[in-house]
């Protein structure tokens, strides 16, 4: 009687362990195909944000993901590095964004927040101002994201909504700066 319970459970343990593996090659299966048919439309995507994939969500795709590369922008006599970074909606409703950053005396982000309708994509152009006093390897980017019930038109909302929103409400992106130092020859 005890040799059948311990092989019934054995048995179990061997089939749930298998469920989940096929489950999660399935989801796989699901996404890689979505990617497929984005690459057919001509769309550019970058697979960041399943719960089991990633630590992320799914209503959004933040392009890069964890480095915000800052390039130096030809012909700039002051100096200046730039990136850009793109935020796409992927959910069925809108999503409000924000753009904040260590050090914002240092940083011009444009735009720094907005409402994105599904299906919608932003490209935030982030100026990085040189600085003797500006160490960019302690600087980062945080991209919050959250579910909004308003429009684009409507943004002028945007500060009350951010302000009164639960912490946990938000999906948040942690980025790192890196910083091309690339020879003044290739500017030209």
């Amino acid at each position: 009687m005890v040799t059948t319970l311990v092989r019934s459970r054995w048995r179990l343990d061997i089939i749930l362990h298998y469920e989940k593996v096929l489950n999660i090659y399935l989801l796989k299966l699901i996404i890689y195909n979505k990617i497929i048919t984005s690459f057919q439309h001509g769309h550019q995507i970058v697979i960041t944000h399943h719960p089991i994939l990633t630590h992320c969500s799914s209503i959004v795709i933040i392009d890069p993901q964890d480095d915000l590369r800052f390039t130096p922008i030809k012909n700039d006599a002051a100096g200046q590095l730039k990136a850009a970074l793109t935020i796409t909606n992927t959910s069925k409703g809108n999503l409000a964004y924000k753009v904040k950053t260590t050090a914002p005396r240092h940083y011009v982000v444009k735009p720094n927040q907005g409402v994105l309708d599904p299906g919608a994509r932003v490209t935030v152009d982030i100026t990085l101002i040189p600085s003797a006093e500006n160490n960019t390897d302690d600087n980062k980017f945080l991209v919050q994201v959250a579910p909004c019930s308003f429009t684009n038109s409507e943004s002028n909302r945007l500060q009350g909504f951010w302000d009164t929103l639960d912490k946990k409400a938000s999906t948040n992106f942690k980025l790192k700066v890196t910083v091309d130092k690339a020879p003044s020859a290739n500017l030209r």
